[in-house]
């Protein structure tokens, strides 16, 4: 039997066209490298030996130095010509991007995907713009793996049509 469903837009790329205003070819939720092992660790401590505020703040510190200063989570999202970061408070039904805490020319950024881990895997997307010196690495959210790396395609597009 052939499939006439029509297929939807996701939620989330709509979302982000209601701010942006113009065509969102992709966009996905990320969060800072290691966000979730400082979590953690933070959990851990008050004096049980396994972890406690220092280290989860030393955890914190190098995710937010590979995350290049985004925001602990936030949504990425690849238009016809930019490459955006907002910023978002909470995931659920009121996901849209609350402000926009980067941009990028979408023709000078290199992006790749790199899949971490070997009990539980992560999947982390580099963004780097040689013209302003600028490399931010962030862990996708599950479920959005695959988004992802269509993302990633996106940006390295010479054209998107």
């Amino acid at each position: 039997m052939e499939n006439t469903m029509e297929l939807t837009q996701h939620p989330l790329i709509e979302g982000v066209e209601s701010v942006t205003g113009e065509p969102v070819r992709q966009a996905i939720f990320f969060q800072r490298v290691d966000a979730d092992t400082a979590r953690h660790i933070i959990s851990k401590g008050h004096g049980s030996g396994g972890g406690g505020l220092l280290p989860g703040m030393i955890f914190r510190l190098i995710g937010k130095k590979k995350a290049g200063g985004l925001p602990n989570m936030g949504i990425l999202a690849v238009t016809d010509d930019k490459v955006r970061a907002y910023k978002i408070k909470s995931f659920g039904p009121s996901f849209k991007p609350k402000e926009e805490v980067a941009v990028w020319d979408r023709a000078g950024l290199r992006a790749s995907i790199e899949v971490k881990g070997k009990l539980t895997k992560t999947t982390r997307l580099t963004l780097e713009s040689a013209a302003e010196g600028e490399k931010a690495t962030v862990e996708v959210m599950r479920g959005y793996e695959q988004m992802a790396e269509e993302l990633a395609r996106l940006i390295e597009a010479e054209s998107i049509a």
